[in-house]
């Protein structure tokens, strides 16, 4: 902050035509002046809305790897935002999924008398994708209520029950409706819980989504922990040779 001090000055002497001298005028310091207001800037604080939002806008912009937990069922997540690619690959079990835009293979899903259909990758029908992570992180934000900063760079709130099964819970049973039999269907809770982490950076940790059943003696939870990020590059498709094409179902053009 400049502050202007008042400087004391004096006139110098000058001489007239007559050589009489003449005194310059005196002057009385003035008195001391009141400083000017400080002018301090307070940023408003982010809203936890808004940190979550870009958090997960930022997902779409990198490569990261996800380990998630779906009960108890584990596996790993390589994702590439910028390509809109994904593979996951579960943890001691068969199978997996690949997905590049609007085209995904899965693999260890289909039962029956399916040749190869645990040993290949099943092309599903176009269309027959689920969000990339930075949209099911987004939709979750958007959709939650009551949003809170818990603890340092964690977040807690609720989430109504049906985005949760839409964007994430239940990715799974949606593949194996379209693959095999309906799954058991079960009255869920109105609302879900939402537990976010934020890294130093501000990027996302960890997500926790939860949904308890309406009669309360069963819940659906997965848990995402995201790490190296910046790490991981486009994913590449299966070999052909791996690949059986997935008959076109009923209703699909």
């Amino acid at each position: 902050m400049l502050l202007l001090a008042a400087l004391p000055f004096a006139l110098a002497a000058c001489t007239g035509g007559s050589g009489a001298s003449v005194a310059a005028p005196t002057t009385t310091p003035p008195g001391p002046t009141a400083s000017p207001p400080s002018a301090t800037t307070t940023q408003a604080p982010v809203d936890p809305r808004t940190q979550l939002a870009i958090a997960a806008r930022d997902l779409a912009k990198t490569g990261y790897r996800i380990d998630q937990t779906d009960g108890d069922d584990r596996s790993v997540w390589q994702v590439h935002g910028p390509s809109g690619s994904f593979r996951v690959t579960p943890t001691g079990a068969p199978g997996g999924t690949i997905q590049i835009g609007r085209d995904r293979w899965v693999t260890g899903v289909i039962g029956g008398n399916v040749p190869g259909a645990r040993t290949k990758w099943i092309k599903l029908p176009p269309g027959a994708t689920q969000p990339m992570p930075d949209e099911v992180a987004a939709r979750l934000v958007a959709a939650s209520t009551g949003l809170t900063e818990s603890a340092p760079g964690t977040f807690t709130g609720e989430v109504p029950e049906p985005v949760c099964r839409d964007v994430m819970l239940f990715a799974a049973d949606v593949v194996q409706v379209v693959l095999a039999d309906p799954p058991k269907t079960t009255a869920w809770a109105a609302t879900g819980t939402i537990t976010v982490t934020l890294d130093e950076r501000g990027r996302f940790a960890g997500l926790a989504v939860g949904v308890p059943s309406a009669d309360g003696k069963t819940a659906k939870k997965v848990t995402q922990v995201y790490r190296d990020f910046g790490t991981v590059g486009r994913v590449g498709k299966p070999p052909a040779k791996d690949v059986l094409q997935m008959p076109e179902l009923p209703g699909e053009e």
